[in-house]
């Protein structure tokens, strides 16, 4: 099973919102915008504000991340390195969730 579709079916279990169809838009505050292919980049929309842009390939340029995270301080980017598990996945999101309490077992 893909890692998208892995992670798109824990994120809704636990009542976020996995986006990974269409488009992202991204305003930015001198004026323009990006725009991000979401089966590429999905985002996950947490239900306390914050914004976490997956970056399943890690090819998302580092200009673009800093400029998204300097634009917006609820937007947080991740960037998975090819051949990332779940386990690994969910190690690098997790953190960047602002959840009051995480448990972990094995």
């Amino acid at each position: 099973m893909a890692l998208g579709l892995q992670l798109n079916q824990i994120f809704t279990r636990i009542g976020e919102a996995w986006l990974q169809s269409g488009e992202h838009f991204i305003p930015l505050k001198p004026g323009g915008q990006i725009s991000l292919k979401a089966e590429t980049y999905p985002l996950i929309n947490l239900s306390n504000g914050i914004k976490i842009i997956v970056d399943l390939y890690s090819d998302l340029p580092e200009k673009m991340v800093n400029l998204i995270q300097s634009n917006w301080e609820f937007y947080r980017i991740v960037k998975l390195q090819p051949g990332s598990n779940v386990r690994s996945a969910l190690n690098r999101i997790l953190p960047l969730c602002n959840y009051e309490k995480l448990y972990s077992a094995g």
